[in-house]
């Protein structure tokens, strides 16, 4: 389903879905720019998650899930078969021994961010052949409205720092701002597919 068949679903519901004055639930229109959407007679800007934190707790999210303002948090998370979830560990764990080989052959200095990479993946390798963990893609998409577009700048600069302070990247959907409502929007579609691989212990928390 894309940006537009999600956004005809929302907009023309049933009419056994309206409410008891007869209006369907829904904006009345919605007006695209670059890096905002007009909804019915207030904006929104909506932000992809490109960057998290390298471990959590539980209750990570609480934060920015307990935010005071008009905020919408979605997040989706589709399975990776474990063959394929197996063949990409192996190929990333690869790619990081060559590398680690060829500095070492050229007498770089050692890269001990690629040797914790490779440690971890092939920990996490391991521990998926022992059916100890599973692989999942995961997108984490904000949507956050205002009345005005002044509001919505002083309020899209505050949901980003709340972010930044829980380790989370969050970058704006720009020329996607309808894919990236839709994705926040009660429908299980994910339109924007901005995913990071996590594993269960992460996905959990």
């Amino acid at each position: 389903m894309n940006a537009l068949t999600a956004l005809r679903d929302c907009l023309t519901l049933p009419r056994d879905h309206s409410t008891s004055t007869g209006t369907d639930i829904g904006p009345d229109a919605v007006e695209v720019g670059t890096s905002t959407l007009r909804v019915g007679a207030g904006y929104c800007a909506c932000f992809a998650v490109t960057g998290y934190p390298a471990e959590v707790g539980l209750g990570w999210l609480e934060p920015l899930l307990a935010d005071p303002g008009r905020i919408d948090v979605a997040v989706h998370v589709d399975p990776i078969p474990p063959e394929v979830a197996a063949e990409r560990l192996r190929r990333q764990l690869a790619r990081l021994e060559s590398t680690t080989r060829l500095d070492a052959q050229r007498g770089r200095l050692t890269d001990f961010t690629a040797e914790a990479a490779a440690d971890d993946a092939s920990d996490l390798a391991a521990r998926l052949a022992r059916g100890e963990t599973k692989l999942f893609r995961v997108g984490l998409y904000i949507t956050v409205h205002a009345r005005t577009r002044q509001e919505l700048a002083k309020e899209c600069t505050r949901v980003r720092a709340r972010a930044a302070g829980l380790l989370l990247d969050a970058r704006p959907a720009t020329f996607r701002s309808l894919q990236g409502w839709t994705a926040t929007l009660p429908l299980a579609v994910d339109t924007l597919d901005v995913r990071r691989v996590m594993d269960t212990d992460a996905v959990a928390s």
